[in-house]
Order: C-alpha cells, then sequence, then structure tokens
C-alpha cells in the first residue's frame, strides 16, 4: 500500500522542493501563503487580468491586502508593466500556463520578484510534471478536480525552506482515506497524461488552423479560439462535440476577457485520474 512518504518524495523530486504540505485545497495553501507573507511585511498582492483562477481575486480580501492588476496579452503577462508597479514585499501569484493555454515567463517574473524582494507564488496546477513547476520558492497545486493531477481531493504546497508555521499537513484524510494511493497512481501516469494532452493539443490547433488560435504557438494544454461571428462559433463547437471535447465560453476571468471558445483538453478522460463535473461557476479550486 502507498504511503504519504512514497508521494512525498515524487513530489519533491516534481517541484525540486524538500518540503510538501498537504491541504484539502488548493485554495487553502494559496490562503495560508498570503496570510504568511503578510506577517512578513507584504501589503498588496499582483494578479494577472485574465488567465488567473477564482481565488486570486477573492483570498487577499480576506487578509486585508489590496489587489493590484498585471496586465495581460489574452492571459499572457506584460512583465514590463509587472516590473513598473512591483516593490518590496509585494506578492505576485499567477498560473504558470495562463488560461492553461499560454505559458508565463515564469523565469523572468521569479527574477524580478528576486530582484524587488518580493514573494512569488507559482501556482503550478497546469504545469505539474514539466521543468516549469519547479520555478520559484513556493509552489501550490492543485489535486482536485480537472487539473494534470487530479483524483477529486486535496492540493499541496512545496517549498525550498521549511516554514515554521507548518508543523504538519492540515489535510482531512477523512475525506478521503486513500487520497495517498490514488495520488500516487495519478503522478505514476502524469507522463502519460501530459503527452496525450500534448497530442490532442497539437491536433486541434492543426483541424482548427484557419480560426484565430490566440498564441498558437505557445506551451499550454487548452487551446482557446477567437471566433469572429456565430458560425465560426458554432463551427468549434460542433468539432468538439463530435469528439466529446469541451468548450467554455469567454470573456471569463480564468481564461480570456474577450469572445472566445476555450477548448478544455485538460477535461480528457484518463486512467487513475478523476475527470471534472465540477463547473466553473464554482469557486472550488
Amino acid at each position: 500500500m502507498t504511503d504519504q512518504t512514497d508521494v512525498v518524495e515524487l513530489l519533491q523530486s516534481l517541484t525540486n522542493k524538500s518540503h510538501i504540505t498537504f491541504f484539502n485545497r488548493c485554495d487553502h495553501a494559496i490562503d495560508f501563503l498570503l496570510g504568511y507573507f503578510k506577517t512578513l511585511g507584504a501589503l498588496r498582492v499582483f494578479i494577472p487580468d485574465s488567465g488567473g483562477w477564482f481565488s486570486y481575486q477573492k483570498l487577499p480580501l480576506k487578509h486585508g491586502l489590496e489587489i493590484i492588476s498585471i496586465k495581460t496579452n489574452d492571459s499572457l503577462i506584460d512583465v514590463t508593466d509587472l516590473n513598473n508597479h512591483l516593490q518590496k514585499n509585494d506578492i505576485v501569484i499567477i498560473n504558470a500556463y495562463g488560461g492553461y493555454f499560454v505559458r508565463q515567463p515564469l523565469e523572468e517574473i521569479y527574477a524580478l520578484c528576486k530582484e524587488k524582494d518580493a514573494f512569488f507564488i507559482n501556482d503550478a496546477c497546469a504545469a505539474i510534471g514539466t521543468s516549469d513547476a519547479i520555478i520559484g520558492d513556493f509552489i501550490v497545486c492543485s489535486t482536485r478536480y480537472d487539473k494534470p493531477l487530479a483524483v477529486g481531493f486535496g492540493g499541496f504546497l512545496a517549498t525550498t525552506d521549511p516554514v515554521s508555521e507548518l508543523t504538519h499537513s492540515p489535510i482531512d484524510l477523512s475525506r478521503m482515506p486513500d487520497y495517498f494511493e490514488k495520488l500516487h497512481a495519478a503522478i505514476v501516469t502524469l507522463p502519460e497524461k501530459r503527452a496525450a494532452f500534448e497530442v490532442l493539443h497539437k491536433k486541434i490547433i492543426t483541424d482548427l488552423s484557419s480560426y484565430t488560435i490566440l498564441h498558437r504557438d505557445a506551451i499550454g494544454i487548452n487551446v482557446t479560439i477567437a471566433y469572429i461571428n456565430p458560425e465560426e462559433k458554432e463551427a468549434i463547437l460542433n468539432y468538439c462535440k463530435t469528439r466529446n471535447l469541451d468548450a467554455i465560453e469567454c470573456p471569463n476571468y480564468i481564461k480570456v476577457m474577450r469572445t472566445a471558445l476555450s477548448i478544455e483538453v485538460k477535461r480528457i478522460k484518463f486512467k487513475n485520474s478523476e475527470n471534472y463535473k465540477k463547473p466553473y461557476a464554482n469557486t472550488e479550486d
């Protein structure tokens, strides 16, 4: 039987971090970090103006932190804008792959945070299993639904250094007694799953190449297409329907803030992984 130690070792390898703490949800890990950073002097939180996650817009307010929007180009962060406003002790939190379809300039953002003495949270839900999930000193990841690591429950925080306030993992395993067994199975099959994402991602872009695919050459999982009329929209939806693919309408903060469809490659069914069945109107991570 798989125990927590086995899973911790695998996650240490995936994040290149020594310290792994499990939570009921990734949101809880983010919530903890925001409160922790506030005790260290943080007053402001920078979040992308599109391509983020619902809780980015809510959790900072719980801690009395001011929210500052970072400009994006269809969910791709404008590093110049961030540089112009970032100050010491600010917090930056981003989804490593904005809207799950465009890789952020993670190295630049992390370097900027180090230069400015700001805190950087890499939300690696979309990037786990790639080298992008090791960038930064604070990595958060969900293991709930609609994620590369999806078992229907939980999340974790990976840190370079131990956080003294975290003496134990606050996860409630009574809610999923076989959590570590399921997570172990999902981690072991993650490379195969990410390969399946890549194949489908490329096929969709090839099949729909005549449409306005946003950041078509970017690293990502989903495919986001801006349509210009109802006919284009209907054609894209029909393509998805015949292939059992889900499409999310935009504008949508966690996707893009323009008229478009996000084809949810990350929702494909895969062995050792819960599928989804959680609506985006729900703010649970």
